[in-house]
């Protein structure tokens, strides 16, 4: 039999690209560490959610959640400093620096 094909164009677009990164600002509400951020920007693929890691002395981060909009933190003894930072994510995995 006779074989036919129908061929098309197709556009693909890859993003590569990352989101904008988070500025936090960080509050302290009732002795507890309440993070706060304005949104991230990617225009390729849209800010799909926010990971947010903590560090015991600026090194080894551990992500403790993933949330859209702001993170409360637990209170550390007065004499432990806890790092945090936010990382934006966007719709196909990329992450912000």
């Amino acid at each position: 039999g006779e074989h036919t094909a129908i061929l098309r164009d197709v556009e693909f677009r890859v993003d590569n690209f990352p989101p904008s990164s988070p500025t936090i600002f960080m509050d302290i509400v009732d002795g507890e560490p309440m993070l706060n951020w304005p949104d991230a920007t990617d225009t390729q693929s849209g800010v799909a959610h926010y990971e947010i890691y903590q560090s015991f002395g600026d090194v080894n981060f551990s992500q403790v959640d993933e949330t859209v909009f702001t993170f409360a933190g637990t209170t550390a003894s007065p004499a432990s400093m806890i790092w945090y930072k936010v990382l934006a994510v966007d719709g196909v995995g990329n992450k912000s620096d």
